[in-house]
């Protein structure tokens, strides 16, 4: 919901959200986790951390790593397909009224598609759909048919981090536990903070 309201607010009430007229907004009051859209991300990275490796760490079975990353890519292939080709459609179909909207609410973020084309020209077609579907969402963290998608390459790469390093817990002392788990998160600290919150959901679980 906090996500929700984060996306409503940058398109249709902008003047909460960013500097809007000389008015700085709720950004920096206590009133602003309600709409910290990126706080609530964190948290759902960290469940899908602890959610993808409880399993495993009571039952212990070394088959439900492989498993869980063969079908993975799979689980989230599905809903991701589906979104992007029916944004697809509605490009075709000259369906989407961002532009007038974000017109009148006086929403850059709505007027840029929620902010997927980055100010750069952007033509809908077919193949760069299903490329973005099956390769380039996951991989690239290309968002241009939906920018809500930003966290399917977070959501892949973080659960084959998080479901790898399951293994080395249970095998490991409290002293390795502590090394693995400060030496993973300087390295992810500098390639891609955000995997850190896997990293913690599977501490967690363990």
């Amino acid at each position: 919901m906090v996500v929700f309201f984060w996306h409503f607010a940058n398109a249709f009430l902008p003047q909460s959200v960013d500097p809007y007229n000389g008015k700085p907004g709720i950004i920096g009051t206590p009133y602003f986790f309600l709409l910290n859209g990126h706080a609530a991300v964190m948290v759902f990275f960290t469940l899908s951390g602890f959610v993808l490796t409880l399993k495993y760490f009571i039952k212990n079975d070394s088959s439900l790593i492989t498993t869980g990353i063969v079908k993975r890519y799979f689980r989230l292939l599905g809903p991701v397909l589906l979104t992007i080709m029916s944004s697809w459609l509605l490009f075709e179909l000259n369906l989407f009224k961002y532009l007038q909207a974000g017109a009148i609410t006086g929403s850059p973020w709505l007027k840029d598609f929620g902010g997927s084309f980055r100010g750069e020209k952007f033509n809908a077609s077919f193949t760069g759909a299903l490329s973005q579907s099956f390769i380039t969402v996951f991989f690239k963290g290309e968002t241009y048919y939906c920018t809500n998608l930003w966290t399917m390459k977070y959501e892949l790469i973080g659960s084959f981090i998080a479901i790898l390093i399951a293994p080395s817990l249970i095998k490991s002392n409290k002293k390795q536990q502590t090394i693995i788990l400060l030496l993973s998160t300087l390295i992810l600290f500098y390639s891609g903070p955000l995997y850190i919150c896997f990293i913690a959901g599977s501490f967690l679980a363990f």
